[in-house]
């Protein structure tokens, strides 16, 4: 069902790495294996891809099922699929005088171990430091969520943080899968 480009013998259930635009994704389960599965027919295959997780690059890799469909899919290493929002709230950290600051900050996307948000000046925190973040989810009943958790990555004025603690984790994970 995945087609693999090498010198050595082709294998319809082999994947290899390609540089389209996806539509699709799958997700690594706790084996680092994938399942591929074919919109046209249903045919799933599940594959090992242990050597290629560790790739810098994203993942893309171009499936042929038996039944002659050809798909493309991008393969996600996240432990947890993030949702996408579009929520306001604050970011608290301290400064490089330890003094206490908060910025308003919209969220884009969440996920049970982290969040993505964008901050409009250029954030004051570095890679490594804590932070404090606290918005309102726009379920029925505007529940409040607060997170501690450290920066991860910092791309112009969009921060991803990896959540440490959480006042109301079950809220949150039923607010990701409604």
């Amino acid at each position: 069902m995945v087609e693999k480009s090498s010198s050595k013998r082709r294998d319809d259930n082999t994947p290899i790495l390609d540089t389209h635009r996806d539509t699709d994704y799958v997700f690594l389960n706790e084996k680092n294996e994938a399942t591929f599965v074919c919109k046209s027919c249903g045919i799933s295959v599940t594959r090992q891809l242990g050597k290629v997780i560790y790739a810098k690059s994203a993942i893309r890799v171009k499936c042929k099922c038996k039944c002659g469909n050809v798909f493309r899919v991008l393969v996600e290493r996240r432990r947890d699929s993030r949702k996408s929002v579009d929520l306001l709230g604050m970011c608290h950290y301290l400064n490089a005088y330890n003094i206490a600051e908060k910025r308003l900050i919209k969220v884009l996307d969440i996920s049970r171990t982290g969040l993505q948000f964008s901050i409009n000046d250029m954030p004051k925190f570095t890679v490594g430091d804590k932070v404090f973040a606290d918005f309102k989810l726009d379920d029925i009943n505007f529940t409040e969520i607060k997170v501690k958790g450290a920066v991860k990555r910092i791309r112009s004025k969009h921060v991803g943080i990896e959540i440490t603690t959480i006042d109301r984790p079950k809220k949150l994970i039923f607010y990701l899968f409604s």
